[in-house]
């Protein structure tokens, strides 16, 4: 799978209400994976009781 443009990766998180978009590639690229899969900052996964996470995130049983 191929990496889309730095600028569709921006408009994606943009359609997606993120704020503040990420100045340099490499977390441009994290928050972008993040957005499509779903997944939670590991620190702020980890603090939250399990079935919240799942609510939040894409993990399934």
């Amino acid at each position: 799978m191929s990496n889309p443009s730095r600028s569709s990766m921006e408009d994606y998180l943009k359609q997606m209400g993120i704020k503040q978009i990420p100045e340099s590639y490499r977390e441009l690229k994290t928050e972008y994976m993040r957005q499509i899969y779903r997944v939670l900052p590991r620190d702020k996964a980890l603090a939250m009781p399990l079935k919240k996470a799942r609510q939040k995130t894409a993990i399934k049983r």
